[in-house]
């Protein structure tokens, strides 16, 4: 095997850095580095970068498929509904393009008609082919979490995707996953 270098990402980081401040941003304030044992650069725009809801654009344009990260949480809040604001609709087509395929356009459950998440969740899961009850979960009041057996198959990985394009077309937006290690036995 023939060890190589590192790539090199310093620069970049510099011209992330550089063209952040180019919106406006103090220089000061933004760090942005990359995160090699994740694959990915980290954008941290702390509160000294200046940084507000009218910079947006800019910083999406800068930092492309990069997540910012604010040091100010209403930040992150209005970042959140500002990228789903713009991703929202291709997404959403991806969705309903699915389930098209599938057939499961029709009849698909939904929110209010079902009477909140309680008889939304497992009408929905009964419609892509699950066992109600099986596989989402609600916490709190409005957060999903998936949680896929340790058996799944393929089969039951297109029903997951039927489960997430629901979702998406039902406007559920706080949605997680839960691993399979909820089921690991540990020997003694």
């Amino acid at each position: 095997m023939i060890d190589a270098p590192p790539p090199e990402h310093s620069s970049y980081e510099e011209r992330l850095s550089e063209e952040l401040a180019g919106c406006g941003l103090a220089r000061s304030g933004i760090m942005v580095r990359y995160v090699e044992e994740h694959f990915y650069t980290e954008v941290d725009i702390r509160k000294s970068a200046g940084a507000t809801i009218q910079h947006f654009e800019c910083i999406r344009a800068v930092v492309q498929y990069d997540r910012p990260v604010f040091e100010e949480p209403e930040l992150n809040e209005q970042w959140a509904d500002f990228s789903y604001r713009i991703m929202s609709p291709e997404i959403e087509a991806s969705a309903r393009e699915l389930l098209e395929k599938r057939g499961l356009v029709e009849g698909l459950p939904n929110i209010q008609n079902s009477g909140g998440y309680a008889g939304f969740l497992p009408a929905l899961e009964e419609h892509c082919g699950l066992v109600a009850g099986s596989t989402l979960e609600l916490l709190g009041s409005d957060t999903v979490t998936l949680k896929p057996s340790t058996d799944a198959n393929l089969e039951d990985v297109k029903k997951f995707s039927c489960l997430l394009a629901g979702l998406k077309l039902a406007g559920v937006r706080k949605f997680g996953f839960t691993g399979i290690e909820r089921s690991a036995v540990v020997d003694e």
